[in-house]
């Protein structure tokens, strides 16, 4: 047998091999996603459970709802950071029922940035599972007192898709169900989780 019959016989008998690992890859893979999905999860009902119990009150109201992605007003529980060039905003917009108990409809993370003579705000709307629904960003000029003007406002609807977009809302998401989450007291055992709305 010749050399390059034996090196053909060796590739013939290791491509199934080959094959075999790189399936056993791809299944690890999948599993280590599914594995940190749950856990993103778990951390924003950890998160949303937090807020509703120890937030501020506050509300979308009307116009300020419509041009966050909201069909009308809604009350909001909600947490705040200040930082150097503006705030971190944590909102769970809810349901109020008397009856039933307050039950909390979306989740949105907001980044402001104040700059000397313009204010930005995105927002960014997730449902109760963990997965972005909608981007908004407003921006507003700012005149010499600091005080918002009607005329520089504008309303742009991001695309989700926007490797941008999708970079901003993972720092947002690994801030707040990480680095924020950490630093909050543990909850009582007892307390119940946030159901998908």
């Amino acid at each position: 047998m010749n050399r390059t019959t034996i090196r053909l016989a060796i590739l013939a008998l290791s491509m199934p091999l080959v094959t075999m690992a790189v399936k056993a890859q791809d299944r690890a893979s999948k599993s280590d996603l599914k594995d940190s999905v749950k856990s993103e999860q778990a951390d924003l009902s950890k998160l949303i459970q937090i807020v509703m119990a120890s937030g501020k009150d506050g509300k979308f109201v009307n116009g300020h709802a419509q041009a966050a992605g909201l069909d009308g007003p809604m009350p909001l529980k909600g947490a705040s950071v200040p930082l150097y060039d503006g705030a971190r905003r944590c909102r769970i917009v809810y349901e109020a029922d008397a009856s039933a108990g307050n039950r909390p409809y979306c989740v949105y993370f907001m980044r402001s940035k104040i700059a000397k003579h313009e204010g930005e705000e995105r927002y960014y709307r997730v449902s109760l599972d963990g997965r972005l629904v909608k981007v908004v960003t407003l921006k507003n000029k700012i005149d010499d007192r600091g005080a918002l003007l009607r005329e520089g406002r504008s309303r742009v609807e991001e695309d989700l898709a926007s490797p941008e977009i999708a970079k901003a809302f993972k720092a947002e998401m690994a801030f707040w169900l990480k680095d924020w989450l950490k630093k909050q007291p543990k909850l009582d055992a007892k307390t119940t989780t946030a159901a998908p709305h």
